[in-house]
Order: C-alpha cells, then structure tokens, then sequence
C-alpha cells in the first residue's frame, strides 16, 4: 500500500483536514484511492473537499466516534465506515473497577486482558473491543444499542422509514439531473402504503425533503435556481394558472445572503461563473433556504 499523503492535523479539526485534502487533492491530481481519517470530523472535511473537486463516486473513507453525521453519511454512500465504540460495557467495567477501590480492594488481576505504557510504568487495562459500522450492520449496532435512534439518523421532523431511506439514495443520486428526476415516474413503499413518485413536489408532499446532489450546485442554474431547485415559489395569475414567482425567489435569496453576510455582485449569475469561494457559500446558503 502506498501513502501518498499524511497529515498530522492540529486539533483533529474538521476544517483544517478539509484544507489538507484540498492540497493533497491538487498534489495528486485528484487521483485518490482512499482516505485514512483519524475520528469523523476529519473524515467529513475529506469528504467535503473531495465532493467540492467533483469527485464522483468518492473513494472509501474512514472514521472513528460513530457521530450522527458520520452515520448519515454512510448511509448516503459517502462515507465507508465508522468505528463504534459502545458506551455501555465501558461503563459497566469502569464501574466494576470504581467499586472494588471504593471497597479498599485492588480488583482482580484476572479482570484485565492487557497492559497499557504510560511512558512510566505499565498500566493494566481492560481493552474492550470496538466495532466497525458500515451501511450493513447500522440497524444491528448504534440503532440496537439506542445510541442513535432512526428519528435522529433521518431528517429531524421527517417520517423516514429504512426503506424510505434506501428509496431517497436510488431516486436522488448525486449523478441524476433536475429534468432526469422530473422524468421519473418510481413506485416506493412508505409508511406502509405504495406511493408514486413522478417528481420533486410528489415527494414534498409526503413529508420527505428533498436533496439534490447531495448539495452539489447545478452548474448551469442561477444562484437563486439552486437555491430553489425543486422547491420554486409560485404566484396564481389566474383562477387555474401559476407561474414560478421569481420576485419572491429573488428577495428570500437576498435576505437569506445578507443574513449569512455574503456579498454577490449577480444572484442571476451562473454557478459556472462564480469562483469557488463564492460556490462553497451558497452551498452553506443551500442548508438554510431548506
């Protein structure tokens, strides 16, 4: 195996590991066959910067922590796996060990499976062994364990069921187009009924958000298009008329911008035309028009 780039990162900070990889990215030519990340924050930066540089698919990454981003993030395809480590038998066996000193007693020697050097002696310890998440056994592990409930890992005041999940991942990929999605007409089972998507609005009004790209930008829209893609306001001109309110659209985008101090000569202009300081603030813009 070949380590094409290593990176110690000061505070394991997600932003800095997202500029580390940017530089990686560029020494390499975005040729990456994968990412080592320490714990998920650094692991997200990663991703966030390989999903900036348009690579598609993503190379496997890795983490540590099992945070509920990572978690989502998995189940999205972006992320490989996470390593978990339960609370729960920690706890019992620091317990275990607290309440044998509390008695005055050392605990048994037979309780501990290994020693551990603290650079000045050698400290017995109880290794308890951690477990790999990826998207086949979430269900089995942080879900069981009730570390992460379903209504967490899913959009906060969405009804998501496993199923609806897997159904989102296949109707919406990263690589679909606007007028692909509106084109197909996908049978889905939710909340326990066959449903027909025919396009973004079908899916709105069963309480599902929807996400393009998994917040990539249209490159050929407009800023205030892609703030709205799939979501346009409409005015009626008449009684079986409507027509996309591009006013509306135009003043939300501008309080919205102002609001996240973001300063845009043209909100008509391209995303192709805007350099990518500008793209990767309207992304974050993105998060809060939804």
């Amino acid at each position: 195996m070949n380590i094409a780039k290593e990176y110690d990162t000061p505070d394991w900070s997600p932003d800095k590991a997202q500029q580390e990889m940017e530089q990686a990215l560029t020494a390499l030519n975005n040729q990456v066959d994968g990412v080592y990340a320490a714990n998920d924050g650094m692991a997200g930066g990663a991703i966030a910067a390989m999903k900036a540089a348009g690579l598609n698919p993503l190379p496997p990454v890795t983490g540590q922590d099992a945070e509920l981003a990572a978690i989502q993030r998995i189940l999205a395809h972006e992320q490989y796996m996470t390593i978990y480590k339960a609370i729960r038998p920690e706890a019992e066996v620091a317990a275990e060990l607290a309440f044998d000193l509390c008695q005055g007693q050392p605990p048994a020697a037979t309780r501990f499976n290994s020693w551990v050097d603290n650079a000045k002696i050698e400290v017995p310890a109880i290794l308890l062994k951690p477990i790999g998440v990826t998207r086949d056994n979430i269900k089995n592990t942080v879900v069981a364990d009730q570390f992460w409930s379903i209504e967490q890992i899913c959009t906060p005041g969405k009804s998501w069921g496993w199923s609806a999940i897997t159904a989102r991942a296949s109707l919406y990929s990263s690589s679909a187009s606007p007028a692909s999605i509106a084109m197909t007409r996908v049978s889905i089972f939710f909340e326990g009924q066959a449903r027909t998507i025919g396009g973004p609005q079908d899916v709105v009004r069963l309480g599902i958000e929807t996400v393009y790209q998994d917040l990539a930008l249209c490159d050929n829209l407009d800023v205030v298009a892609n703030l709205y893609l799939g979501r346009e306001q409409r005015a009626r001109q008449a009684r079986l008329l409507s027509v996309v309110d591009e006013i509306t659209m135009e003043k939300h985008t501008l309080d919205v911008l102002r609001g996240l101090s973001v300063k845009l000569p043209n909100i008509r202009a391209k995303i192709s035309a805007l350099s990518d300081c500008f793209a990767r603030r309207i992304r974050l813009t993105w998060t809060r028009v939804i």
